[in-house]
């Protein structure tokens, strides 16, 4: 049995190249037992030409041809194991891929026509599993190759519409190293969308879905070619795009190599596709703001479950020193000029602490302290609740730094100057402030998304002054809301404090404005304070722009001291100041003793001994950091008014309006009405707020402490930031050591 089918191969063989056109066609040859005897001696020959071995092998490529050959003469198909990948080194053969090319085409025909698939039967079985392991590369590739000859007809029958589904759905095929294969499929690919455009959504959430699990440098080649492809040649098809990219955005509590490769593929398309560059960029930036959040949340969790844990294993010792602990808080609010200084001191080295990447550290430290408790202590299953919750915040740390990497790396490479000239920079530019005031701007308490606009807007000049004028659209505006104002407020001062990039006449031309818009605040609703007690929330928005001039005073404060007197230097000062006055109108210019811009001096003065007594409603760490620098640098002495104030709020006086005849040596000791202050109770003093005035009281002042521009805690981001950032260590001051440390 095996001669006789060793020399049935050898009379194939025989058959010159031309004649395969007529194998399919050509009716079954017959084959006697004298022949088989009788043509030995050609036999061997034939053999010998194709190098068959003496020990025959059904796997050979001259019987894999002739095994090919048989299909159109046989109803029995190869086995899956002849088409397996494992005969692919046998099927390179010049002979081979000719042959089967013509085999493959004329099969595809038959079935097409005829309805009959029983020639494509091996191979059609091998695509079931769409696993690119389980196919032969060669018998795929030139099966892709002839189907694009027939792409218009392919929907012709079931058994082609399954073949398609299966190779639109064949996993990892841009990973296979036959370059050929790859080319032969997205041939196909590209043509079976241009002839049956009911695949197109179906090819795209297949390879839109592969694109969280391989790196750009993969997907590059291949599926954004056909990205760009497709919305180029297909404009209508944008908005499903747009929708399966949403859709396909991997959980926040994925992996974090999903969230990275997709975020990279992501920014990948926006380069090709300028209608999806806002709707990717909000997408992109929602996410974070999700993952930030979540991260803070979590954060505050963990300080809240510690500050319990705390209290309850010193909940004996509080009891017995609760009376004592009272009478030593009445008696630190009348404590002397002097330690009260000391104390200030002590808070702005507190702060200058957190200023430098602290702000994890007391959920850390906490932690450490939770630790180290005894294990009776801790309930059973809280070590692992804490520890679960410790590897949750690194994990959303870890992901939320490589994602604003990312992100900021993409800007940074098109907000050159070339870019900017060419129009796609101011694009993607004005679609990122877009998305920062309907995402950012009305989101409480983010920490790290908003370096987005941070390092993006200090690229450039001109894009620093387009979001310095953005802000004070917003913080001024009598169409947006007071909250939106007062957020607005605080992302300036922040930005001005914080951004390496920003030049002096950039930050002068904003504290003029700020200085002016006081002032005139002050003459025109000053009158209103009379009479209405309780009732200084209504002014948020002046307390708000107040402390944003402070908080910038305290990183820029170099920058408002004018030079000395060099007759020259200060002629071009003076230049470039008044070119600043001219854009704010009303503008006061410098008296000539005065040794501040603007006349921050008179200007202070005036603010902190209004009846508005803004040093009593702004954020306490920004104004004793503030009166430190201010007296320091003989700006202005606010610590009078300061105790003034505590005082006023032991002793449960909600709103004095009246700050009497206060200077830097006395203080007044009666109320409004000239009666002296009533001392009685002070040990038990509260304030006398109703429930409603209390809740409104907190949110203002929370809404005052939160500084959008402090330091970040992601260490890959932070390294990148550098150049761009303004640490507090990096402020010059003289005497700084004595002021801070």
């Amino acid at each position: 049995m095996l001669t006789s089918k060793i020399k049935r191969t050898a009379l194939d063989a025989d058959l010159p190249n031309k004649e395969f056109d007529d194998i399919s066609d050509s009716p079954k040859r017959s084959r006697s037992v004298n022949n088989t005897e009788n043509e030995s001696s050609s036999d061997e020959d034939t053999l010998g030409r194709y190098r068959i071995s003496s020990k025959p092998q059904i796997t050979s490529p001259l019987a894999t041809v002739s095994n090919m050959a048989s299909f159109s003469r046989s109803a029995t198909p190869p086995s899956v194991k002849l088409m397996s990948s494992e005969n692919t080194s046998m099927d390179n053969s010049v002979e081979f891929k000719k042959f089967y090319d013509k085999f493959i085409n004329e099969a595809i025909a038959n079935g097409i026509d005829n309805k009959d698939f029983s020639s494509l039967d091996t191979i059609l079985l091998s695509l079931d599993a769409r696993k690119i392991e389980s196919i032969n590369i060669a018998h795929v590739s030139i099966l892709i190759k002839n189907l694009c000859r027939y792409v218009a007809k392919l929907d012709s029958s079931k058994e082609m519409k399954a073949l398609i589904d299966n190779l639109i759905n064949l996993n990892d095929w841009f990973l296979h190293p036959e370059e050929d294969f790859a080319n032969n499929y997205m041939k196909f690919i590209k043509l079976l969308c241009s002839g049956q455009p009911k695949y197109i959504s179906k090819i795209l959430e297949t390879f839109i879905l592969q694109l969280s699990d391989n790196n750009i440098s993969v997907t590059r080649e291949y599926h954004h070619q056909l990205f760009a492809y497709l919305v180029n040649g297909f404009p209508t098809i944008v908005s499903e795009f747009l929708n399966l990219l949403v859709r396909a955005f991997p959980n926040k509590n994925d992996t974090q190599a999903r969230n990275i490769n997709y975020i990279e593929n992501l920014l990948e398309i926006m380069k090709y596709c300028k209608e999806s560059r806002y709707s990717l960029m909000a997408l992109i930036v929602e996410k974070m703001i999700s993952i930030d959040v979540e991260l803070q949340n979590e954060i505050d969790e963990m300080d809240s479950d510690n500050d319990d844990s705390s209290s309850d294993m010193s909940g004996e010792d509080s009891e017995n020193d609760s009376g004592s602990e009272e009478e030593s808080d009445s008696d630190d609010e009348y404590e002397s000029g002097d330690e009260k200084l000391d104390s200030d001191d002590e808070v702005i080295s507190d702060r200058e602490e957190e200023e430098n990447g602290m702000y994890l550290s007391s959920s850390m430290d906490k932690q450490s302290k939770a630790d180290d408790l005894s294990d009776e202590a801790i309930p059973e299953g809280e070590e692992e609740y804490g520890v679960e919750e410790s590897n949750n915040i690194q994990e959303l740390s870890v992901k939320l730094d490589l994602m604003l990497a990312k992100v900021s790396g993409f800007l940074r490479a098109n907000l050159t100057t070339e870019k900017l000239e060419s129009g796609e920079g101011i694009e993607i530019y004005t679609n990122l402030k877009s998305i920062f005031k309907s995402h950012i701007l009305p989101t409480y308490y983010t920490k790290s998304t908003q370096y987005l606009i941070f390092h993006a807007s200090q690229e450039q000049e001109e894009l620093m002054d387009s979001f310095l004028v953005g802000l004070l659209d917003v913080s001024f505006s009598k169409t947006e809301s007071i909250e939106s104002r007062v957020k607005a407020l605080q992302f300036l001062s922040s930005f001005i404090a914080r951004a390496k990039k920003m030049t002096k006449s950039q930050i002068l031309f904003v504290c003029t404005y700020l200085v002016t818009w006081l002032s005139r605040y002050v003459v025109e609703r000053e009158v209103e304070i009379e009479g209405m007690a309780g009732t200084m929330e209504r002014f948020e928005h002046f307390y708000a722009t107040f402390q944003a001039l402070c908080y910038i005073f305290c990183f820029r404060h170099d920058i408002f001291k004018l030079k000395s007197q060099n007759t020259d230097s200060k002629k071009t000062e003076l230049s470039v100041e008044e070119q600043l006055k001219l854009k704010v109108k009303g503008t006061i210019k410098n008296s000539v003793d005065s040794e501040w811009e603007c006349e921050l001096d008179r200007f202070y003065q005036r603010m902190i001994l209004s009846k508005f007594n803004p040093l009593k409603y702004c954020n306490e760490n920004v104004i004793l950091m503030f009166a430190n620098i201010a007296q320091k640098t003989n700006l202005v002495y606010c610590y009078t008014v300061i105790e003034k104030n505590n005082k006023d709020n032991i002793l449960g006086i909600i709103n004095s309006s009246n700050l009497g005849n206060i200077n830097e040596k006395s203080l007044s000791g009666t109320n409004g009405s000239d009666k002296p202050l009533s001392t009685s109770g002070v040990s038990n003093a509260t304030l006398s707020l109703t429930n409603t005035t209390s809740l409104q009281k907190k949110q203002f002042i929370d809404l005052q402490s939160y500084f959008p521009f402090d330091p970040l805690f992601l260490p890959t981001y932070k390294e990148f930031m550098k150049e761009y950032y303004i640490e507090w260590s990096e402020v010059e001051f003289d005497n700084e050591t004595e002021v801070y440390d």
